[in-house]
């Protein structure tokens, strides 16, 4: 499982907001949001809120190529595809009930969101809002249609290349954002529901490598607190209980008084101790 470091994130980051390509602030969304990839060509403007006090995109489907649905499939609906084709684009909807989810936007992704429909909206005032990007959706090729996983993962790579970094997949985003989460004292079960997972032990199976890891560093902080012991001496073994003045204190052979100088009333609480059963 590959994490970026944050170095890297820095510098893709920075990479992508320099880039005219719209996919660029997709990159920058999922490092974000830890969006699936079909979730993040799913995404249509009917689910993005970007203008209210709490922005927000709301995850109801997925966008993948896979084969061809049954036209009368309930479940899938074909975006693009030939008939006879083994293959169709499909929007589909999400696995499960957790994975449809509201995803809460930072800053960032709130000005990537704006400006992809800045130019959006450039396009539709060229060539006819009633044909460009008929089915509204957010990530969108140069002839306003859906975008395809394998384009996003192309230009991903050529990215990171051009960047100077790893090889990493489109997927080690939403490690990355998993990881990074979790750094920053997210609680488990939080990250799940962000993450779109069913259950909280699905996260940290997935993660446990990167939490471990995390869970070691954190422990190396402790090392800040250093304190120097007093050098080593060989303990010493109580013999001998003694009461004085109300205080009870032990007394080594070397110390113990013989029987001629112990009192009686030391001599009998001794006598107690030694046969009184533990």
């Amino acid at each position: 499982m590959r994490v970026l470091s944050d170095r890297e994130t820095e510098t893709l980051i920075r990479i992508c907001m320099q880039s005219d390509n719209t996919l660029a602030l997709g990159i920058i969304i999922t490092l974000q949001t830890g969006l699936r990839i079909g979730e993040l060509l799913g995404l249509q403007w009917a689910d993005v809120d970007i203008t209210s006090a709490n922005p927000s995109i709301f995850i109801k489907q997925t966008l993948a190529r896979q084969a061809a649905p049954p036209k009368d499939d309930p479940d899938y609906r074909v975006i693009r595809g030939k008939p006879g084709n083994k293959t169709a684009v499909t929007l589909g909807k999400v696995k499960t009930a957790k994975s449809r989810r509201t995803v809460w936007l930072p800053d960032l992704s709130l000005q990537c969101l704006n400006r992809i429909k800045e130019w959006q909206d450039l396009l539709a005032e060229k060539y006819g809002s009633a044909l460009f990007n008929k089915d509204g959706f957010v990530f969108i090729t140069l002839r306003g249609e859906a975008m395809e996983s394998r384009n996003l993962q192309n230009f991903f790579h050529a990215i990171i290349k051009a960047a100077g970094l790893p090889h990493a997949n489109f997927h080690s985003l939403r490690h990355t954002f998993a990881t990074r989460g979790y750094e920053l004292g997210i609680d488990l079960k939080t990250l799940a529901d962000m993450l779109g997972h069913a259950q909280p032990s699905t996260t940290l199976n997935m993660y446990t490598h990167s939490f471990e890891e995390q869970k070691q560093k954190a422990a190396s902080m402790f090392n800040r607190i250093n304190p120097v012991f007093a050098p080593a001496k060989l303990p010493q073994e109580p013999n001998e209980l003694t009461i004085s003045s109300g205080r009870v204190s032990c007394m080594t052979s070397s110390t113990v008084p013989n029987e001629n100088t112990v009192n009686p009333a030391t001599r009998n609480v001794s006598q107690l101790l030694n046969t009184t059963s533990v």
